[in-house]
C-alpha cells in the first residue's frame, strides 16, 4: 500500500511539474519566508505546493529532517521503560516522518524535473543520507532495544518485526561486528 502511495505521489509530482512555469523554481526568497518543505501541506492528499518551493529549500529541509530523526532515535534508545511495540517499533517507524516527506518530494522531482540546481543539491544530500543510514543501521543500542522487544513476546503478532522491513533491516545490520561496521560505514 505504501509503495502504491509513493507511485501515485511521484506521478502527481510529474504531472504538476509539467504544468508549472519554470520561473517558479527561480523565485526570490524575499526576507523571512518559511521553508514550505518543513510544514505539512494544506493541499489535498498533502501534495506539496511547488509554487512556494525553491531549489534552495531542499538542503535545509534535509538537514532539519536528519536532525529530527537523530533526535527521535535518541529518544528511543534513551527510553528507560521496557520496550513495547508503541515505544520502540512504532516510534522507530515514525522517527523520520519529516525526512520521508522531504525525500519523497525531492526524489520525485529529481526523477521528473532535474535542473542543475537540483542536481547540485542531490550531490550534497546523498552523503548526508548515507551517513544517517549507517548511523541508524549500526546503532547497537537501537538494535538491542528492538531485539529485546522481539524476543520478549514472539507469540504476540504485533511483536513480530517481519512486517516492518525497516526494523528487521536495522536489526540485521546491528549484528555485524563493530570492526566491520566501521569499515563499511567509512
Amino acid at each position: 500500500m505504501m509503495k502504491l502511495n509513493k507511485t501515485f505521489l511521484t506521478l502527481g509530482l510529474a504531472a504538476t511539474l509539467l504544468q508549472m512555469p519554470t520561473s517558479s523554481f527561480a523565485q526570490n526568497a524575499g526576507g523571512n519566508r518559511q521553508n514550505p518543505l518543513l510544514v505539512k501541506s494544506s493541499l489535498p492528499f498533502g501534495a506539496p505546493d511547488f509554487s512556494k518551493i525553491q531549489e534552495s529549500d531542499y538542503l535545509p529541509a534535509f538537514e532539519a529532517g536528519i536532525k529530527e530523526q537523530r533526535a527521535n532515535i535518541q529518544k528511543i534508545i534513551s527510553n528507560k521503560k521496557k520496550p513495547t511495540f508503541q515505544n520502540t517499533i512504532l516510534a522507530y517507524e515514525n522517527s523520520g516522518m519529516l525526512l520521508d516527506r522531504v525525500s519523497n518530494v525531492f526524489f520525485g522531482l529529481t526523477s521528473a524535473h532535474k535542473t542543475p540546481g537540483i542536481a547540485e543539491a542531490q550531490k550534497k544530500v546523498m552523503p548526508l543520507l548515507t551517513d544517517l543510514d549507517n548511523e541508524i543501521s549500526f546503532n547497537q543500542k537501537l538494535f538491542e532495544r528492538i531485539n529485546t522487544f522481539t524476543t520478549m513476546s514472539t507469540t504476540n503478532s504485533r511483536a513480530r518485526t517481519s512486517d516492518s522491513p525497516k526494523s528487521s533491516t536495522r536489526a540485521s545490520s546491528a549484528q555485524v561486528p563493530c570492526s566491520l561496521q566501521r569499515k563499511w560505514s567509512a
